[in-house]
């Protein structure tokens, strides 16, 4: 098997940065999950199985902060009758032992929700099923971060990654033990060990013809992520699903494999997957079904190679604009790709002229083009040669992006020790910026100079508000 490629969209952290106002309130909100207990085809080891699975996911979904009430409604769509299992996390409102002695067991067809407070629970906990073997593959973190306000009783971490180790058989986990009640002889061993459901490529048959690509949201809300296909290739997931925050999915596709992925946000659909999206709706559906994403929505393109011809193609395009930072990165293997990315939230810096608001938040950035539908800013018609197609305004401001950034803390600076010397590298890089907009040119000059000192305004409110 090819080395997997992570696809990870993230907020409020160091790859994705978004400022995030958090409220004061140190009490706990109600979690509320659905838990869908059903078969999904997982191929390992180059066997494709029927595996019992949470959501179809393998492992499970995670599950919160101290203090929350949690509320999981699973529904049995199989034909096994099973309880789950929170490991410590609610022992102190739940019975230990769940399996058929505290808590009858879940019928096919039908639900149960779980409802406890985490109380007294801080790290990395486990869920998983309490009858027989089905834990091989129905298990997952609960991650108990502190009440709000509240420190940590260690050093805060940089980030959290889970990491989970499991086991894969080739064959059902059930007949496995069934045939070692019927023999007496002690069951046979996993063929291979997991780490978040996938094998490292040591084993035999990791050269599987194709790729993995795993799709993380580390964003704190849900998105819900749209693939396109290029023609000919498939579009994995009907082209498009839901992702809840901390959430990951393992795709498996084809050689020379074209397409592209967009994250979509603040989506509402109704159970026959219609709807709408903040930002990257694709004709109103859940499953994009073959429909591209409105923007703006930051792209993710990609031409993956084959075993003949191993080499990559992915970038991060803005050219549809942006509405969510992503990155995207090879793991393991030998060739030695980098890793494509935009790290920054646009959102933040985006011009006036540009911006996409909803409920009075900006949610996305239009390109130049998109904006202004002229060819100047789409480089098309007399300006479709880089000679004649100059870099424009916002070009000019998105560059200026970090000079803005180095004035503001030359004022802070200056505001602090009153030096002559930082006065003057501020007046410097201050009418340096005055004489790149008089050779940039501008649509709306007034308008230019007031999203330059809204620009200035909130910089300095977010370096002030962490300083």
């Amino acid at each position: 098997m090819l080395s997997p490629v992570v696809l990870q969209w993230q907020l409020c952290s160091s790859v994705l940065c978004v400022l995030l106002l958090l409220p004061n309130s140190v009490v706990g909100i109600t979690r509320h999950y659905m838990f869908n207990i059903t078969y999904q085809n997982i191929t390992r080891l180059c066997n494709t199985r029927s595996v019992v699975t949470v959501n179809g996911k393998f492992p499970g979904p995670r599950v919160a902060r101290e203090g929350d009430q949690v509320l999981v409604k699973v529904v049995n769509h199989i034909q096994y009758h099973h309880p789950l299992a929170w490991d410590k996390a609610a022992y102190k409102r739940m019975g230990r032992w769940t399996c058929i002695i505290t808590q009858c067991p879940i019928q096919t067809g039908q639900a149960y929700t779980y409802n406890f407070t985490i109380t007294g629970q801080r790290g990395t906990l486990l869920w998983h099923a309490h009858i027989s073997w089905l834990r091989a593959s129905i298990y997952g973190p609960i991650i108990i971060l502190p009440k709000r306000n509240e420190s940590y009783p260690f050093q805060k971490p940089y980030k959290g990654v889970p990491i989970l180790f499991g086991e894969w058989f080739n064959v059902d986990p059930e007949a496995i033990i069934a045939q070692a009640l019927q023999t007496g002889a002690g069951p046979n061993v996993s063929d291979a060990y997991t780490i978040n459901g996938l094998h490292v490529p040591l084993y035999n048959c990791s050269s599987k013809v194709g790729e993995q690509l795993i799709i993380v949201n580390n964003c704190n809300e849900s998105i819900w992520p749209g693939m396109l296909g290029g023609a000919g290739h498939p579009t994995p997931k009907d082209g498009g699903f839901h992702l809840g925050s901390g959430e990951e999915v393992v795709l498996d596709l084809p050689q020379k494999w074209s397409g592209r992925i967009w994250g979509r946000q603040g989506c509402y659909f109704d159970n026959n997957g219609k709807g709408s999206c903040d930002t990257g709706d694709c004709s109103g559906l859940l499953h994009c079904q073959g429909n591209g994403g409105v923007p703006p929505s930051t792209m993710v393109e990609m031409t993956l190679g084959s075993s003949t011809s191993p080499l990559h193609f992915y970038d991060v395009s803005l050219v549809d604009g942006f509405n969510l930072p992503v990155s995207m990165a090879p793991v393991g293997g030998g060739i030695g790709c980098g890793v494509a990315s935009c790290e920054v939230d646009l959102n933040i810096c985006c011009p006036s002229a540009l911006e996409v608001k909803r409920d009075g938040k900006i949610v996305g950035c239009k390109s130049a083009c998109l904006a202004m539908q002229s060819a100047k800013y789409c480089c098309t018609g007399d300006y479709s040669n880089p000679k004649t197609c100059k870099p424009t305004l916002f070009a000019h401001s998105s560059r200026l992006y970090v000079q803005r950034l180095i004035v503001m803390l030359l004022m802070t600076l200056a505001a602090l020790t009153n030096a002559g010397l930082l006065a003057m590298l501020l007046l410097s890089a201050l009418l340096n910026e005055k004489l790149q907009l008089q050779q940039s040119g501008s649509v709306n000059l007034l308008q230019y100079f007031v999203d330059q000192v809204w620009t200035y305004v909130k910089l300095s409110f977010a370096f002030l508000l962490f300083y």
